[in-house]
């Protein structure tokens, strides 16, 4: 299939996810119907590779790194759905998978990069995994259908949303346990804190730039127009806004 970006960049099947390095010369796009990640050289626009990446790869996150890049599956198909696979951005090679559970799957990352948290949306669980060795360290019961998941440096934590229950579950970066759930209403889809801005990048920049930006949360709930606030310092709600 033809897939359109600018310039006009051919790849082998149509795409579902993308992640740009942040010297910008490396893009990496998702394409479950070939079963890859294509990576995209652009200073030429030109597919220097298309990186095997498991069954119908569809989420990417990279590491705060750089190195790595973690691929996470739609959740169809076999037991290698369970998967989510991690490549080396610099050898466009796969350097290992990790069994987070059926999928689909979600993923994220403490600021420090030593700690990925993936979701399983079909066993309700969220693998915590050492994002260097690959090892487990973890494996975390969350409530029903966790469809997101994102980190806050000022709460030191995952927070996981389930759709289903309509719950955001707080995992402890240390403790590596569900320690607070915030009440919601069924249907919420995602969560975002705001961004670290001027002074750094993640959460590396001065802390008071990283606690005032990373402080507040917004979940949005599509089935009831809602956009929830919720502050990471106390892991509470601040107020629940409609929208139209």
């Amino acid at each position: 299939a033809r897939t359109d970006l600018d310039p006009t960049v051919r790849l082998k099947a149509i795409r579902e996810d993308w992640a740009l390095t942040a010297d910008q010369h490396r893009l990496l796009v998702s394409m479950p119907a070939a079963n890859a990640v294509a990576v995209i050289d652009t200073d030429n626009w030109k597919v220097v590779a298309d990186v095997p990446a498991g069954t119908a790869p569809a989420r990417l996150a990279l590491h705060p790194e750089e190195r790595f890049l973690w691929v996470a599956g739609a959740g169809t198909g076999p037991a290698t759905a369970r998967a989510v696979t991690v490549i080396d951005v610099t050898k466009n090679a796969v350097v290992g998978t990790v069994d987070a559970g059926a999928g689909p799957h979600r993923i994220a990352f403490s600021h420090d990069g030593a700690l990925a948290f993936v979701t399983s949306e079909k066993a309700a669980t969220v693998t915590v995994v050492d994002a260097r060795t690959l090892e487990k360290r973890a494996q975390v019961p969350v409530d029903a259908s966790p469809v997101d998941v994102t980190w806050s440096p000022v709460g030191n934590a995952a927070y996981v949303v389930s759709e289903r229950a309509g719950t955001i579950s707080v995992i402890d970066g240390q403790s590596l346990t569900v320690t607070a759930r915030l009440a919601l209403e069924p249907g919420v889809r995602s969560l975002r804190f705001a961004p670290v801005l001027a002074g750094g990048h993640g959460a590396h920049g001065g802390h008071g730039t990283t606690r005032t930006a990373a402080r507040y949360g917004f979940a949005v709930n599509p089935a009831r127009y809602q956009v929830t606030v919720i502050d990471a310092t106390t892991n509470s709600i601040l107020r629940t806004t409609e929208v139209a």
